[in-house]
């Protein structure tokens, strides 16, 4: 893991520099939401949930490098728990991992447990969507996004009879007056 942190921290930090220097806006918020694989402990702990992760290490290093090379626009946002409520043009969204669900291999997939706990988050908390991972599948509906896989398909995929997504991750573009109007794949092949 720690061979694994250096080597995505520079990555991270060599992005967050491109950012910082060519995109022309005020500030760049860096959501930082740490997840299963990071943690140093058999099961989850939610009590200390960012305490034992590997990822937390990675956030906050980050964002030390950042301030500490005058990266002005680059703010993180790292919560100590396994979700933030962010407002962006004045409504709240979620992001999350994505764990706080499971599906058993049920008939429809994720999409029953995850649209149960989405719409129950949406209604605690007056959301107008929610961000996760987690799943390695790259999904938008009205109520929540999730976001696809760095790896994409492997022999873990193959196993579980998973249908094949490559290396993807998600570009979702909201405007302050229409809302979204973007959600693409980045292809990562």
């Amino acid at each position: 893991p720690i061979d694994s942190l250096q080597f995505t921290q520079n990555i991270l930090f060599s992005g967050l520099k491109y950012l910082n220097d060519n995109l022309n806006v005020d500030n760049i918020d860096v959501i930082c939401i740490c997840g299963n694989h990071g943690r140093t402990t058999n099961k989850v702990q939610y009590s200390n949930y960012t305490a034992v992760s590997y990822e937390t290490i990675l956030y906050t290093s980050l964002s030390q490098m950042c301030e500490s090379t005058k990266l002005n626009k680059i703010n993180f946002i790292i919560p100590k728990s396994a979700m933030a409520i962010i407002e962006i043009f004045g409504k709240k969204y979620m992001f999350a991992h994505g764990m706080q669900f499971k599906y058993n291999s049920g008939i429809g997939g994720i999409y029953i447990p995850m649209l149960k706990w989405a719409l129950r988050m949406i209604s605690q908390f007056g959301l107008t969507k929610i961000f996760i991972g987690h799943w390695h599948t790259l999904l938008n509906i009205p109520e929540i996004a999730v976001n696809g896989s760095v790896i994409g398909y492997n022999a873990r995929s193959m196993n579980f009879g998973l249908t094949y997504e490559p290396p993807q991750q998600s570009l979702i573009l909201i405007n302050e007056k229409r809302g979204f109007v973007n959600h693409q794949p980045i292809y990562l092949e």
